[in-house]
């Protein structure tokens, strides 16, 4: 929700779709929208935590690799993990 130049609330209904995964004392779910990561639940190990943490927070464009999270038995963590580290290494300048 964001509030207005009149003090309104607005309320934005994004189309997204819901991935979960389990793994043996691990969850991960993770609410896609149609370019970016909207959310995550993190459960369990929260190695994670921070690269999620960033790629919502900075509103990335995981477009590229959006077909993939969809797919039914898609590794998320590893796919997630590995767009993260490529993301980060071309942003590097803004983190050093």
């Amino acid at each position: 929700m964001e509030t207005n130049i009149d003090g309104n609330i607005e309320t934005h209904i994004y189309q997204a779709q819901m991935l979960h995964k389990d793994f043996d004392v691990n969850r991960l779910r993770v609410m896609l929208g149609e370019k970016t990561i909207l959310g995550v639940i993190v459960m369990g190990d929260q190695t994670l935590s921070h690269p999620l943490h960033s790629l919502v927070a900075q509103r990335v464009d995981i477009t590229s690799i959006r077909a993939r999270l969809l797919e039914p038995e898609a590794p998320l963590a590893d796919l997630i993990a590995e767009y993260w580290t490529q993301w980060v290494n071309s942003h590097l300048p803004q983190y050093a």
